[in-house]
């Protein structure tokens, strides 16, 4: 009995050991979730932030004087910008590889991205939109570069971007506003003007329902966590009284096993107090004297 219950409470013990491990290893896990939540909603949101960063850059730059101490500062970010949106679509694309999947919502989002507006014009409409009535319109006009999808109308962007540069650096006197009209706002390939649309009446609306999507994901991963860590006390606290109960039973089980050789001693010595008390030796010696009369 003693053999067979040391060896179910080595069981339990290293059951226990087993589910203190997980328990732990699943509460490391979230936290190094958790921190890496923020990492990935920077890229995701960065990679379309600088959209808006270098073209209100070029925007700036047109705008300045050549011997303005900021324009320096303003051409050398220019001049970076291939090298930025390379850095920031491999972080995009190691996200996409490896941690997208920790996302329902973004995910979901981030495939809609990805279609091709003719394919799937009307659910990109419904998603991004969701009835605002100027962002519909825009996506309907043609002033909107989304004919091949959103994801590679923001590739586009950026080149256009770049190309706008190239075209601004090329001018020979930039204070002359009228030479900077003819070389960037008005030539008949020029995006300039649409680029700035499209970030105002529908690239917001891209980056506000990523930010929604990403604080649901947000929400979904914190009650995943309350959820199991709820699941995980219970689970130990009936594990708890399971071995409670299962010692108590053991600790009855085996005083049983002892309990009548103490009852027929116990027996024994009551039945021994009893003949010392009836025949005691005031009543012996009375008897015996008695007798010799």
């Amino acid at each position: 009995m003693i053999k067979i219950f040391f060896i179910i409470m080595i069981i339990l013990i290293v059951a226990i050991i087993i589910f203190i491990s997980y328990k732990f290893r699943y509460i490391l896990s979230f936290n190094q979730k958790f921190n890496r939540y923020f990492h990935d909603i920077s890229v995701i949101t960065n990679r379309y932030a600088i959209m808006y960063y270098y073209y209100n850059t070029l925007r700036i730059l047109i705008f300045l004087p050549d011997n303005s101490t900021s324009k320096i500062i303003y051409l050398d970010a220019m001049e970076n910008i291939n090298e930025i949106y390379e850095i920031e679509n491999k972080k995009y694309m190691d996200i996409l590889s490896s941690n997208i999947g920790d996302y329902k919502e973004i995910n979901k989002l981030l495939s809609i991205l990805k279609e091709s507006n003719e394919d799937k014009f009307d659910e990109i409409k419904q998603t991004i939109c969701y009835k605002i009535e100027m962002c519909e319109m825009f996506m309907e006009s043609n002033k909107n570069l989304f004919s091949s999808g959103i994801d590679f109308a923001f590739k586009t962007i950026i080149n256009e971007i770049t190309n706008l540069y190239m075209d601004y650096k090329k001018i020979k006197n930039k204070e002359n506003i009228e030479e900077i009209k003819s070389s960037l706002f008005f030539p008949e390939n020029s995006q300039f003007i649409n680029i700035g649309l499209s970030l105002n009446y529908f690239f917001g609306y891209v980056m506000g329902n990523i930010f929604a999507c990403f604080e649901s994901d947000e929400i979904n991963l914190n009650n995943s966590y309350i959820y199991m860590m709820n699941f995980l006390n219970l689970f130990s606290i009936i594990i708890s009284i399971i071995i409670f109960l299962f010692i108590v039973f053991f600790i009855f089980i085996y005083i049983s096993k002892y309990s009548e050789p103490i009852k027929e001693t116990t027996y024994r010595i009551n039945c021994s107090f009893f003949h010392i008390k009836k025949y005691s030796l005031t009543i012996y010696r009375n008897f015996g004297h008695n007798n010799i009369k």
